[in-house]
């Protein structure tokens, strides 16, 4: 809780609207990472990677994500937008092939790269419905406030990219 505290902090600088919008979008992907986490087939991205069963994996991956890493950053507020989280998810699976070439002869490894894909495809329809059940997009009125607060900061970065997968 204090940690949502810290985003709502954030969050104050905000017009009530906009603050609520972020809220929202905080709500569904901690719901997202909730069912994700609950399906056993994902089970090798929901803590981060034991040295001591993969030595050579922060070798091979430079930038190591996992689910439990993702849910702290919405608490902490970082995913001010879906793609934001999304392009995360894609960070998850290019982690995956990283470390486990498709062309390999690892069964276990074929099955993490599969599961990463789906992984996404699951996150992505969960976004889709969300939409849908909403009637407007939320997740556009993120990044319309993404891109206010860049351009009142005076570090007005391209937006985001939208994700493909909507």
């Amino acid at each position: 809780e204090e940690q949502s505290r810290g985003a709502e902090a954030d969050a104050g600088a905000l017009d009530e609207p906009s603050a609520h919008a972020l809220r929202e979008l905080r709500i569904f992907l901690r719901a997202v990472l909730h069912e994700l986490r609950k399906e056993r087939k994902f089970a090798p991205f929901l803590k981060p990677v034991d040295p001591e069963e993969a030595p050579d994996y922060y070798a091979l991956v430079k930038r190591p994500l996992d689910l439990e890493t993702m849910r702290m950053k919405v608490d902490r507020g970082e995913y001010e937008t879906y793609a934001l989280f999304m392009a995360d998810l894609e960070r998850l699976k290019s982690n995956a092939e990283r470390y486990h070439p498709l062309g390999g002869r690892d069964v276990r490894g074929r099955q993490i790269v599969h599961a990463s894909y789906n992984l996404i495809d699951q996150a992505s329809s969960m976004g889709h419905r969300f939409k849908r059940r909403l009637g407007y997009d939320l997740f556009q009125r993120c990044e319309d406030i993404r891109a206010r607060r860049r351009a009142a900061s005076g570090n007005p970065h391209p937006e985001a990219r939208r994700s493909r997968l909507l």
